[in-house]
């Protein structure tokens, strides 16, 4: 097993189990069997970029949030990965999540 996919394989243990799915569900949403991703997820296999993507829409992250094995995106900018875990139908959402921050910034600069 490569480190590579063991880590994959936690990340999207850990993404399935936040969400609330069950192994069944994410892998008809992404067109695996529940076999596959069960070895996905205990690292054990490998996954193409056409499956890595369907993971990524099904957990609703990108695909590279979904590979932010060590937490560089996020720690990056905080706000951007909140924001990036949001559907992308969420719009109306997203702008009022944008104009609180917005307001919480100006009231801590004045």
């Amino acid at each position: 097993m490569s480190e590579i996919a063991a880590r994959l394989g936690r990340r999207v243990r850990g993404l399935r189990a936040a969400k609330g799915l069950t192994q069944g569900q994410l892998a008809d949403a992404v067109e695996v069997t529940q076999a596959t991703l069960s070895r996905v997820e205990r690292g054990q296999v490998g996954v193409s970029l056409e499956v890595l993507e369907r993971l990524a829409i099904a957990l609703g992250v990108s695909v590279a949030r979904l590979l932010d094995f060590d937490g560089e995106f996020s720690a990056r900018d905080p706000v951007a990965a909140l924001m990036e875990e949001l559907p992308a139908d969420a719009t109306e959402l997203r702008k009022r999540m944008e104009a609180s921050l917005a307001a919480l910034l100006a009231d801590g600069t004045s």
